[in-house]
């Protein structure tokens, strides 16, 4: 077995694990150290965040991000987020964005989120973006995150830690060109069921990892973050139906007018 198979069978197994408890990102807040000054909030799965790899690990990176810097490699779009009593009584975030690499070179990312007060206080944190590590020049995945809050959040604040990737070597043993289209959509109670329309126009056997977008007739994301994991792989030339799922939020009224499908380009891969 390849080192980069190896690679796809661990996301897949972490993929399945995120779409079952349909909170990708999530982190616990300890009260006692959420404002000011805390230690980095575990990852998904209780274990503790690994320090990202930056070698640029300065105060802007670690400052929130803002959508309209120029001068930033990635974009932010369609932030939406809202906050809701859970089903125990506590207080929880939701924040969607599509994440855009608007330069010509690869960008390594850390994406996280922080909701704050009005003073400017933080109430709680999301751990990063599960599956986010790189972007592709032009590339725009769609993100969510969730996490626990201490209070009402006067806003959130999204936090990236980004690093240029000058030497970026894709693993891939093929050109492998995934496109698709929703063809139809499903919303129970808590996830959105999705039938997609897979299609690989590269020379060898594709298989990826996919993300899935939920908007409502106004345009606004309602849900956002991993779909599922293309497997087995599909044939050079060929197109193939899929099935993938979208966690969504029981406590929330949604209306799903449109579901979209992204593939990671460094995700994806031929099957060597």
């Amino acid at each position: 077995m390849t080192e980069q198979m190896s690679r796809w069978l661990s996301v897949a197994v972490a993929v399945l694990a995120c779409l079952a408890t349909g909170a990708c990102g999530d982190a616990d807040i300890d009260p006692a150290t959420a404002s000011g000054g805390e230690p980095p909030p575990p990852a998904a799965g209780g274990e503790e965040a690994a320090e990202p790899e930056s070698s640029t690990a300065d105060a802007e990176s670690a400052e929130a991000a803002s959508t309209e810097d120029p001068d930033r490699e990635l974009q932010l779009s369609h932030e939406r987020w809202y906050a809701r009593e859970n089903d125990t009584g506590g207080l929880g975030l939701r924040w969607f964005a599509f994440v855009h690499n608007v330069s010509d070179a690869v960008v390594e990312v850390v994406l996280e989120v922080e909701a704050v007060d009005g003073d400017g206080a933080t109430l709680g944190r999301s751990g990063p973006q599960p599956f986010l590590e790189f972007i592709l020049p032009g590339e725009r995945l769609p993100v969510g995150l969730a996490g626990p809050l201490r209070g009402e959040p006067a806003d959130v604040r999204p936090l990236l830690d980004t690093r240029t990737v000058a030497d970026f070597k894709q693993e891939r043993y093929g050109d492998v060109r995934l496109s698709g289209d929703v063809r139809e959509f499903e919303v129970t109670e808590d996830e959105i069921l999705v039938e997609a329309e897979i299609t690989n126009t590269g020379d060898g056997p594709g298989q990826s990892l996919f993300y899935l977008a939920a908007f409502d007739a106004d345009g606004e994301v309602v849900a956002a973050g991993p779909g599922g994991w293309i497997l087995p792989a599909i044939a050079a030339g060929e197109s193939q139906m899929i099935e993938g799922s979208l966690g969504r939020d029981p406590f929330v009224d949604m209306t799903v007018e449109r579901v979209e499908i992204h593939f990671p380009a460094t995700e994806s891969g031929d099957a060597g």
